[in-house]
Order: structure tokens, then C-alpha cells, then sequence
């Protein structure tokens, strides 16, 4: 009965885990699928322009202000080049290629 009860403990534990990385993976797509939509990171990515980083850096970071699971995000061409991030100011990563890394 005690194994049972042991059993049937760790079966929920591990249902419960999985219900939570399930829904942490869906808020992220949610929150990709914001970011893909934002004006701002939009027309940089068409268009760079450091005036275009500033303002898509800017919104970034008002993101990075609303999520406590995010050290900074980072807007990139389809070459690598970080073209706006959140926290320009602590992270100065634009400019940099980041293609070679996972």
C-alpha cells in the first residue's frame, strides 16, 4: 500500500512538472510571436538605421521591464548581426555576429 501511495505521488509530481514546462514553452512562442509584431523591431530589421536601434532597443527593454525570466534579448539579421537589444547599456552587443553560437 505504501509503494502504491509512493507510486502514485511521484506520477503526479511528474504530470505536474510536465504541465509546467509546457505551459513556460507556450508563454515564450507568446512572447516571441509578440515581439515578431512590434513596429519597432519590425522596421529595424527591414530597415537598420542606428535612430531605428535606439527606438527597437528602447522597446526591448520595456519587455525586458516586464519579464524577470530574461537577461536581455537581441534583435538580429539573417546574417547574425545583432542589430537592437534590450540593454544596450550593460550588454553592447549590437554590432556583433552571433551565427556561430547556439
Amino acid at each position: 500500500m505504501a509503494q502504491e501511495s509512493i507510486g502514485a505521488r511521484m506520477t503526479d509530481l511528474a504530470l505536474n512538472a510536465i504541465e509546467i514546462i509546457d505551459r513556460n514553452l507556450y508563454e515564450r512562442t507568446c512572447d516571441v510571436r509578440w515581439w515578431a509584431t512590434d513596429s519597432a523591431l519590425v522596421n529595424q530589421a527591414a530597415e537598420p538605421s542606428p535612430q531605428k536601434a535606439a527606438y527597437a532597443s528602447e522597446r526591448l527593454g520595456v519587455i525586458l521591464d516586464s519579464y524577470t525570466v530574461y537577461i536581455d534579448l537581441w534583435l538580429c539579421d539573417l546574417s547574425g548581426n545583432v542589430i537592437a537589444n534590450g540593454r544596450p547599456g550593460k550588454h553592447p552587443v549590437i554590432g556583433q555576429n552571433v551565427s556561430d553560437r547556439l
